[in-house]
């Protein structure tokens, strides 16, 4: 009789899948820097969802570097973008204020109120040639 020989066992090892939704983070991440808002939602979503399935996976899936990496972009570019956002609407209101004072300022001297400060908010004001009044 003729002996078979024992079955092979493989030699390669099981591959790793990275996850598609690390992957996905990190590119969102990165083109939020570029295109924003919409993309830092995505990547911050994706972000944690893709690092609680590679947690939950027991090693089957990698990429949790790349999720992190996709989490801090979206985050940082929100920040950015908030910041942004506030720092123009200040500027814009500042900017509107001091134009309020001039237009004040311009009113009163077609007024012939050319004696007249400004003091403190637009409205207040004080008449140089009668302070007590």
């Amino acid at each position: 009789m003729i002996q078979q020989p024992p079955p092979s066992t493989p030699n390669h090892f099981p591959t790793k899948l990275t996850s598609g939704l690390a992957i996905t983070s990190l590119v969102c991440g990165l083109v939020s820097f570029i295109i924003l808002i919409i993309p830092s939602f995505v990547a911050i979503i994706c972000g944690h969802m893709a690092r609680a399935r590679i947690k939950k996976s027991n090693g089957a899936l990698t990429g949790k570097g790349m999720a992190l990496a996709g989490l801090i972009c979206g985050y940082a570019s929100l920040i950015l973008v908030t910041v942004t956002v506030t720092t123009i609407v200040y500027n814009v209101k500042e900017s509107n204020t001091i134009e309020a004072a001039e237009t004040a300022d311009d009113y009163l001297v077609g007024f012939g109120m050319a004696g007249a400060e400004m003091v403190g908010r637009p409205g207040d004001f004080v008449d140089s040639a009668n302070p007590g009044s």
